[in-house]
């Protein structure tokens, strides 16, 4: 969702999630001071959602998932999300992400078709 700022986006997006339904995980990319730092606090928060395992606070978690690049998170990712058929990730800001790769944006367009979800 794109638009002006401080018009209550990311407010109306967590809303709607809560009330859809759907197991979802949103991560503040405003927060994260590498790509690297946000594609471990969104497995983190992925696991956390779909697991019910604890994180703190800062998204961290204690399992060893070093996501380095875009491929490794969604190696990760789709292990993650094997029990799960449907799942929503929201990159809150990720446009606003700090170091970012200028690969970054288009590779994270493409995550739905790389990451694989478990048929029913």
């Amino acid at each position: 969702m794109h638009g002006p700022e401080a018009t209550g986006k990311s407010g109306l997006v967590a809303d709607h999630l809560a009330e859809s339904g759907l197991p979802y995980a949103i991560v503040q990319c405003r927060e994260c001071i590498t790509g690297r730092h946000m594609f471990e606090r969104a497995v983190a928060s992925t696991v956390s959602a779909v697991c019910g395992l604890n994180v703190n606070g800062n998204g961290d978690h204690d399992g060893n998932h070093r996501c380095e690049s875009v491929s490794t998170f969604a190696n990760v990712l789709s292990g993650a999300l094997q029990s799960v058929e449907k799942f929503v990730l929201v990159f809150d800001g990720i446009d606003e992400q700090r170091e970012a790769h200028p690969t970054l944006l288009p590779a994270m367009a493409r995550l739905t078709s790389i990451v694989s979800f478990r048929t029913r």
